[in-house]
């Protein structure tokens, strides 16, 4: 299962643009056979958003290059 967190309340713009980035995460993540990892969205002091992946390493390697992020 793919699963969400974040590290903070989202107002309602916040929401309106994590919703479909939720979605879009699921999708390739799904496409590309992996089922079982936690992502996190975490809010720099900035005001940007971040993601942090948790999961098996040979899963987080594929996902890190489907969702190409560091």
């Amino acid at each position: 299962m793919i699963t969400f967190r974040t590290d903070f309340n989202p107002d309602g713009f916040e929401q309106s643009i994590i919703e479909p980035l939720k979605h879009s995460i699921r999708s390739k993540l799904t496409a590309a056979g992996l089922a079982t990892l936690t992502v996190n969205i975490k809010k720099d002091p900035h005001g940007g958003l971040s993601l942090h992946l948790e999961g098996p390493d040979e899963d987080l390697v594929k996902a890190k290059q489907v969702l190409n992020v560091r």
